[in-house]
């Protein structure tokens, strides 16, 4: 990315700016195995967003999905 900034005499110069790491070194919960709890639906599938963003976002998405499987070893639930 590309930012134009204004110079010294008014002429503008382009700085780059990194984009930021999407494999962070940020600490980021692993989801709780699914219970087949409705209740816990919700809760099941936010940690699993987070982690996905903040983790393994730039990974295939058969690859995400499989790590959401490993997750979900008892049982399902009909939302």
């Amino acid at each position: 990315m590309l930012i134009a900034q204004a110079g010294l005499e008014g002429e503008e110069t382009a700085t780059a700016v990194s984009r930021p790491n999407t494999r962070s070194d940020i600490e980021v919960a692993k989801p709780q195995t699914f219970n087949r709890e409705a209740s816990k639906v919700s809760d099941f599938l936010t940690a699993c967003k987070l982690f996905i963003r903040m983790k393994i976002r730039d990974v295939a998405v058969e690859e995400q999905i499989q790590w959401v499987l490993l997750y979900m070893q008892e049982g399902s639930v009909d939302i």
